[in-house]
């Protein structure tokens, strides 16, 4: 039976804090990350450290999994358990499972819908009820932020007027009741319309005005703990 649990919102300016909040732990359930966690925070971790996975592994690794299935015209849609590894999304798999999904959902009520699923098939990884499965390499797709960036940049024509508001002024957005996007000024010009990538960053110009999008959050990853978690408590 499980006698604890605690909740950790990680960022990279946060591991040693960390570090320390894994010293005692038997188990590690991650979700929503979206940048390798350092293999100290996870190998001493005493029975397993596990990551829940909005997608079926190898296929699709990375960021949006949900969004590339969709994208992909999936006739269900895959999540998993995996076991934490130093490369991201390429631990052995423990589980995973595929849903039929109404195709009116939105993205949001699609992860909702699995991460039900998924709560209820926790505690089977957790109590090591199911075998760990090498990722066959061969079929490995791995989706970065500037896929997606560009992807709906190409396909989402509808997005061009919010895009050229959030170009007039920086910040948050919420886009599509689903997607934040953080957005700063850059001294960077981008050269035609559109987006662009220099050293690594990823800039939109609309309007002659030049901006950096730092990072596209998923909404429903702030909530991923929460049902997940409710099988720590004490009955």
């Amino acid at each position: 039976m499980m006698r604890g649990h605690a909740v950790f919102f990680t960022g990279e300016d946060r591991y040693q804090e960390l570090f320390k909040f894994l010293d005692d732990c038997d188990y590690l359930v991650t979700a929503g990350l979206r940048h390798r966690l350092p293999e100290r925070s996870f190998a001493n971790v005493q029975k397993r450290a596990i990551n829940f996975h909005y997608g079926p592994l190898p296929q699709y690794r990375g960021t949006h999994p949900v969004f590339w299935q969709r994208a992909h015209r999936e006739k269900t849609f895959g999540y998993c358990f995996h076991l934490l590894s130093p490369g991201l999304d390429e631990g052995d798999v423990l589980f995973r499972a595929f849903l039929p999904v109404d195709p009116g959902l939105t993205d949001a009520k699609t992860g909702d819908l699995l991460t039900r699923h998924a709560a209820l098939n926790l505690p089977r990884v957790l109590n090591a009820e199911t075998q760990a499965v090498p990722q066959d390499r061969r079929h490995a797709n791995h989706y970065r932020e500037s896929d997606y960036l560009r992807y709906i940049a190409i396909d989402g024509c509808k997005w061009q007027e919010a895009w050229e508001r959030m170009a007039q002024m920086p910040g948050r957005y919420l886009l599509d009741d689903r997607y934040i996007i953080h957005l700063k000024k850059s001294a960077h010009a981008t050269g035609p319309e559109g987006l662009g990538c220099i050293n690594g960053k990823i800039l939109l110009r609309c309007g002659g005005r030049d901006v950096e999008i730092e990072r596209v959050n998923y909404l429903p990853a702030m909530f991923y703990f929460w049902p997940l978690k409710k099988i720590f408590d004490v009955r």
